[in-house]
Parts: structure tokens; sequence; C-alpha cells
């Protein structure tokens, strides 16, 4: 992950140094889903997001992707609604774009007309329930046009 925030311009902070100062908090993140996305946001001040993750490879969306949906961040509301809704903006999840699922394309959550490969909901079913109804709610509400077109990407009529 370190060499994903590196690329994208985050400076990291080893934990072989033993600095202690009361304003580091101020300049310092968490390496959590939510100090992780603050990092990224603040490095893309100038950037817009899609322009800042463009320098990505397939496997580094893809690794950034698995680990904001890590359940960890979710269970217990280690993040807050604004960071979810931030993690929504990046593009680094896979969408079906009419052909296979080994060329898909990379977008965000938020704007419209979005399919998700057959991979990702299938994943979906190894999440404690609890957290995988969660999730699937999250996404059905957020993307109704993948109800509508359910048939369409599984091939069926």
């Amino acid at each position: 992950m370190q060499h994903v925030l590196v690329k994208i311009g985050c400076k990291i902070l080893t934990s072989n140094y033993s600095i202690e100062h009361p304003d580091l908090i101020n300049y310092v993140h968490e390496a959590d889903a939510a100090g992780v996305l603050d990092s990224i946001y603040e490095v893309s001040s100038t950037d817009s997001i899609t322009q800042l993750l463009q320098c990505l490879e397939a496997n580094e969306r893809d690794e950034l992707r698995r680990f904001f949906l890590n359940p960890t961040w979710f269970v217990g509301k280690k993040m807050d609604d604004s960071h979810i809704q931030n993690s929504k903006w990046l593009p680094i999840y896979r969408v079906y774009n009419g052909e296979s699922a080994q060329n898909s394309k990379y977008s965000d959550l938020i704007n419209p007309q979005k399919f998700l490969p057959h991979l990702i909901a299938q994943s979906a079913c190894y999440l404690e329930t609890d957290v995988r109804n969660s999730v699937m709610l999250l996404v059905l509400q957020e993307l109704p046009q993948l109800c509508a077109e359910a048939s369409f990407i599984s091939g069926k009529p």
C-alpha cells in the first residue's frame, strides 16, 4: 500500500524515527482508511481525484479498493459518513464495460450508469452476514440501475 500512496504523492513517515511533537497530529494521519483518504484528498488539492489516480496501474487500483472495502473499517464505524462518501469518489471500482470482465474499466461510484463485474458481486458473499447485507444494500441504494441491468450483466434474458 505504501508504494501506491507514494506514487500519488503522499509522504510516508516510517516508525523507524522516534519523532514526538505536539503539532505532529496536525500533519500526520493514521494508517487506517480515514487517514489514507484524508492524505489522498490533501495531495489532490490542486488536481482532481481522477487526475491524481490516473497514474495507477490496474493492480494498484485493486489494492487501494481492497484496502477501503476491508470490513474492518465498517464494523464499529471506524469511517464516518463523510469518509465513506469521499471513498465513493475514488476511481478505483471496476465497472463492467459491456465486453468481458478482463477488460473492465475503473470508475467512481458517484457518476451514473455503472455495471459491477461478476467477481465483485461474488466476493461480497464471503463477508460476514451483517456486513455483507449492509454492503449489498449500500450498492443497491447507490446504484439502482444495477437492478434494472442485472439480466444484461448476467447474460440471461
